[in-house]
């Protein structure tokens, strides 16, 4: 490391988990999701129409166990693009990063049995 850079600090409060299976929407996109914690999540989805990568939104959970779980409220952090939209027709892939807001009990208890069936997560 060049002693005139700055450290990069870790700004997650909760560790990330990869997920194995699992589906994310929020603002009529959807997408897998990458990793997950108790505090967010990444997904991948295909641009389909332009998203504010500022905006709050409503979110939904899925499992290929049919495990759903919605109204999550959340708040994106990032939207980048992993791959253009090529000239044979390809899709421009994004990552999107959202930050879960003020979830009910409910929602965490089934937050955490998402993690706990979906991921490598140590318990």
């Amino acid at each position: 490391m060049n002693t005139n850079e700055a450290p990069t600090r870790e700004r997650r409060r909760n560790p990330r988990f990869p997920v194995s299976s699992g589906l994310f929407a929020v603002d009529f996109q959807m997408g897998q999701i990458i990793d997950i914690s108790m505090g967010g999540l990444a997904f991948r989805y295909v641009e389909r129409r332009q998203r504010k990568p500022d905006g709050e939104g409503v979110g939904i959970i899925f499992d290929e166990e049919d495990l759903c779980f919605d109204r999550i409220p959340v708040q994106t952090v990032s939207d980048v693009i992993l791959s253009h939209a090529g000239e044979d027709k390809t899709p421009t892939v994004r990552r999107c990063g959202v930050r879960f807001l003020d979830l009910s009990y409910t929602q965490k208890s089934l937050l955490q049995n998402f993690i706990w069936f979906n991921t490598n997560a140590q318990h």
